[in-house]
């Protein structure tokens, strides 16, 4: 995953890393999907103040975070209604007062979008309307302990994801780094072979020309041998060339020692770089594997936690069918009811909240199910 840098665009005071996946909101802040680990350079300013109605911060309270420079770059989300699409401590960026660069390059990037919220539309969280019937209160009591169950196991859920995503994130960062160790390490082995090319070539072109020298020489002696009768001349010609001759064998040896030496170590600088790219080809794999092991283990977080929404949508269902089958009956009667709960209602409750009993032992055996997986 690609990571970024975002600055203040007034100072270009740095203030955090992130990964380049978000979520905009409207068309003018963006919030990172993973948490940075750390923020610095920025602090809350101005008062704490309730979100507007109707809109998507309605009933959060929010307070503006501003750069050192005092330039408010955006807003902190510090306390939100239960099953609020939004969470504590969110962090809302504003587009037009940030840089968003990339850490490898330091050029600007284009962000990733995960999910688009759009201000207006409802959040869907808080307490239940204050207005409610008195006779629900029974169905409404079991109704709200489930959901407060399963919140608080989608709340785990989403932190165990989160846990995973970062975990995934270091693995991939580990990856990235193994790959480029074995980039290095193969170029190097290539620039040593292009090397011991060179210096075979080199040593190469030394000797032949010193086999050109010695033909020249030898011819220049047949020359001298022709043109000297007397013996004393010929003996001192063949001095010469017998130094000339062990001068070339020295010169031969010499060469030929060297070049082995050199030969040799190459070839354990070359026996090291198999070593160590074998060793990195080991680690990639490894590292490979938990990859792929940590993609499962967030898939089915990620089925789990769909399971359970499923599972809360259908209680709701129901409840709204318990309530809509009431008002039905009320309806229906014609004389005054004598006791608070006649038998028809009774029988309606009854029947009702057992389907809602089974409802939640269906959630709680999928807990049991998921049980292994949390453990791993």
């Amino acid at each position: 995953m690609e990571q970024v840098v975002c600055s203040c665009a007034s100072c270009n005071a740095y203030f955090g890393e992130f990964v380049n996946q978000w979520i905009k909101i409207s068309k003018s802040y963006i919030s990172p999907v993973i948490d940075a680990d750390e923020i610095s350079s920025v602090s809350l300013t101005g008062a704490v103040r309730l979100g507007d109605k109707r809109t998507l911060i309605e009933n959060c309270y929010l307070q503006d975070l501003a750069c050192t420079c005092e330039a408010i770059i955006g807003l902190r989300c510090l306390e939100t209604p239960v099953n609020h699409v939004l969470r504590e401590g969110q962090l809302f960026l504003r587009l037009s007062s940030i840089q968003i660069k990339s850490m490898d390059t330091h050029k600007f990037v284009e962000i990733k979008v995960q999910r688009t919220l759009k201000l207006r539309e409802a959040s869907h969280g808080g307490s239940p309307p204050a207005n409610e019937s008195p006779d629900h209160g029974i169905p409404s009591e079991i109704h709200g302990h489930l959901l407060d169950h399963l919140q608080a196991q989608l709340d785990a859920q989403r932190e165990e994801t989160q846990r995973l995503n970062k975990a995934g994130f270091q693995m991939a960062s580990s990856f990235d780094s193994a790959v480029l160790r074995i980039e290095g390490e193969v170029k190097r082995l290539k620039d040593g072979m292009a090397s011991l090319k060179e210096e075979q070539s080199n040593s190469s072109n030394i000797v032949n020309t010193v086999d050109e020298k010695v033909d020249w020489l030898r011819v220049d002696v047949e020359d001298v041998r022709k043109t000297l009768a007397t013996k004393s001349a010929y003996a001192r010609l063949d001095e010469e060339v017998a130094t000339a001759k062990s001068a070339v064998a020295d010169i031969r040896t010499y060469l030929s020692d060297e070049l082995s030496k050199w030969a040799k170590k190459q070839q354990r600088k070359q026996e090291a770089l198999a070593a160590d790219l074998s060793t990195a080809r080991i680690e990639l794999g490894t590292l490979r594997n938990e990859l792929d092991g940590t993609k499962e283990t967030i898939g089915k977080r990620t089925s789990a936690e769909d399971v359970y929404i499923k599972e809360v949508a259908s209680l709701r269902a129901d409840m709204n069918e318990l309530r809509d089958e009431l008002a039905k009956e009320r309806s229906k009667k014609s004389l005054p009811r004598e006791p608070v709960f006649p038998s028809r209602e009774i029988d309606i409750l009854t029947t009702n909240i057992t389907k809602i009993g089974q409802r939640a032992n269906q959630v709680e055996a999928l807990q049991m199910d998921q049980f292994p997986i949390n453990q791993s």
